[in-house]
């Protein structure tokens, strides 16, 4: 499917989600709803570590910008990036949150 027609899809998917989301909320009003990326409550416990799959391969626990601007694809719904956001990884302009000159996103459990 073509990227323009597939952004257009995922457009009216998002508000329908919305409504449904909201129709839920006011039916079961006592009900308490917990937010998540993709609408599914995670429960995890346990410790963090590396993780080494096979020989000479090993996932580290954090991530960084260059990951999401490996990923970045132009007008994609899912990878698509502000420009704002292209610039300051570009100028490496990450105020008190960059580390070492990188930019951590996300800790994977």
């Amino acid at each position: 499917m073509h990227p323009t027609k597939l952004n257009a899809l995922q457009i009216s998917i998002n508000r329908l989600q919305r409504i449904y989301m909201q129709a839920q909320m006011d039916v079961f009003s006592t009900k308490a709803f917990y937010p998540d990326a993709n609408s599914t409550l995670r429960v995890t416990y346990g410790n963090v570590k590396t993780y080494q799959p096979r020989d000479g391969v090993k996932y580290d626990l954090q991530t960084y910008m260059e990951g999401v601007m490996e990923k970045y694809v132009p007008g994609d719904y899912e990878f698509d990036l502000p420009k704002k956001m292209i610039d300051l990884y570009n100028k490496k302009d990450f105020g008190r949150w960059g580390v070492n000159g990188r930019q951590p996103v996300c800790l994977l459990p």
